[in-house]
Formats: structure tokens, sequence, C-alpha cells
């Protein structure tokens, strides 16, 4: 998921997420009596596995380009899409959505 993005390469970066999430219960570290740097590593990356499937998952609800999110497949900004883009895990399911933004003075 780089700045250039289009709806194939997005769906197929949550299928390589998901695939790796199903890889994490078999992942590893080594028993040490000091600060255990691996352990740590392992308990963030549930973390940033997710992160990155959200990013992806709302990154592919929003058609259109805007900031520093282009969409080859849609490169034009479009006023329709001036929302902002709602993430949210229930359970195991992730769901996206959108609320308006609310200017103010």
């Amino acid at each position: 998921m780089g700045l250039k993005r289009d709806g194939a390469g997005l769906e197929g970066a949550i299928q390589s997420i998901r695939d790796l999430r199903k890889e994490l219960p078999r992942m590893g570290v080594p028993a040490v009596r000091v600060f255990n740097y691996e352990l740590q590593e392992a308990i963030e990356v549930h973390s940033m596995v997710r992160a990155a499937e959200l990013v992806a998952r709302a990154a592919l609800c929003r058609q259109e380009s805007r900031g520093h999110h282009f969409r080859t497949d849609f490169p034009k900004e479009d006023p329709a899409w001036l929302k902002h883009t709602l993430v949210r895990k229930k359970g195991e399911a992730v769901e996206v959505g959108t609320t308006p933004v609310v200017r103010v003075k």
C-alpha cells in the first residue's frame, strides 16, 4: 500500500494481511532472563497487522484521491467525498463507514 493505490491492489493487500494474521499464532519467542525485545515485538505485531488491515479497508472505501491518499482508479478529488472515514472493529469483523466533516470558523 504505497502512495499510489487502486482497488485491486488494496483488495490484494487485505487478503495478504489476513493470511499473515493466520500465521501469527505460530510465532515463537525465545525465553531469556533479561528484557526480551523479541517478546515485546511479538506482542506489538498483532496490533501492527490489525492497523495495516484497517488502513487498507479505509483506503478501499474512499473512492477518490485527496491529500496523501491517491487512488489511480479514482484520480480526482470528489466534493461528495468530503467526509471522515470511520473504521470500527466488531468482534473479528471490520465495519467501514463515514461521517460528515463539520467546518467551524
